[in-house]
């Protein structure tokens, strides 16, 4: 090889040394930049919800101003009303209405996600499912089901009972009241009335809180 050819050849050995280390510089910064993306991952915050105090505490209000469970007061499961719906973990959320009367009528409420479906019969109108002797009411603006047994017999049950439930949305509500050995103290009219506070109270842990 000529000077001139060994020249040339070093020229082109130094320049594709120096493209090569530029090219493996290139490729470490991309890296080390892709990798500090990586490790920094983004906090999504899930939108804040309804509190369980908003599903009981219209529910207990309609238990008092209607004489069912009289000055009724709610308790929640270790003590929630303020939290929200989403950060409780159980699967039934629950709360429980005393009366001021030992012997008196009382109440427990039930909040839980709905999950599948129900199943019905073929008038659509009694469940099957889960657990049988609900009858759907007719009239109201979701659908709601009772599960009566307010007529005391002492053969077959050991309180008077009036069982609700509905769903509206992405949750299911329950509420049930429990007489003593005599029948329970709830007309006609007061199941109706409880059916609808029972829908409104479901309904209202479907809407996103004021200033969301």
């Amino acid at each position: 090889m000529t000077p001139n050819n060994a020249r040339r050849g070093q020229r082109f050995d130094t320049g594709r040394a120096r493209a090569l280390c530029r090219g493996a510089l290139m490729a470490l910064v991309i890296s080390t930049s892709l990798a500090a993306v990586s490790c920094t991952p983004a906090t999504v915050e899930s939108p804040p919800s309804r509190t369980l105090g908003e599903f009981c505490e219209p529910l207990r209000d309609f238990l008092a101003e209607q004489q069912i469970v009289r000055d009724a007061k709610v308790e929640p499961f270790q003590n929630r009303l303020n939290k929200q719906v989403k950060d409780i973990s159980d699967d039934q959320i629950r709360c429980d209405y005393e009366s001021a009367d030992s012997d008196g009528v009382y109440a427990i409420s039930i909040l839980s996600p709905v999950e599948g479906e129900f199943n019905f019969d073929e008038t659509n109108k009694f469940l099957t499912s889960d657990v049988r002797g609900y009858v759907y009411l007719d009239g109201h603006s979701s659908p709601v089901w009772l599960r009566d047994a307010r007529q005391f017999d002492e053969k077959f049950q050991t309180k008077s009972t009036a069982d609700f439930t509905t769903t509206v949305g992405r949750w299911q509500g329950s509420i049930e009241l429990f007489g003593g050995k005599k029948p329970l103290p709830v007309s006609d009219a007061q199941v109706s009335q409880l059916a609808d506070a029972l829908i409104a109270a479901t309904a209202k842990m479907n809407e996103s809180p004021a200033g969301s």
